[in-house]
């Protein structure tokens, strides 16, 4: 939300990059070079940080956008 605060929504060693929310708000993907749990790759969260980020895909990179599918 705007005027806020930041707020870590990640902990860990891994190094995560590349941030880009979802059209609606909702979501926010990034990459992440994290070892442990599911390794690294491309991670799909919420931005209220209620629930922990899932890995969705084996992928690394340095650019995130988000596209429509039809």
């Amino acid at each position: 939300e705007r005027g806020r605060d930041p707020v870590r929504l990640t902990r860990g060693r891994g190094r995560n990059s590349a941030p880009a929310c979802s059209p609606d708000g909702r979501l926010i993907a990034f990459f992440s070079t994290r070892k442990r749990g599911d390794g690294p790759g491309l991670y799909l969260m919420r931005v209220d940080g209620r629930r922990p980020a899932k890995k969705i895909a084996n992928v690394v990179g340095d650019s995130l956008r988000w596209a429509r599918v039809p």
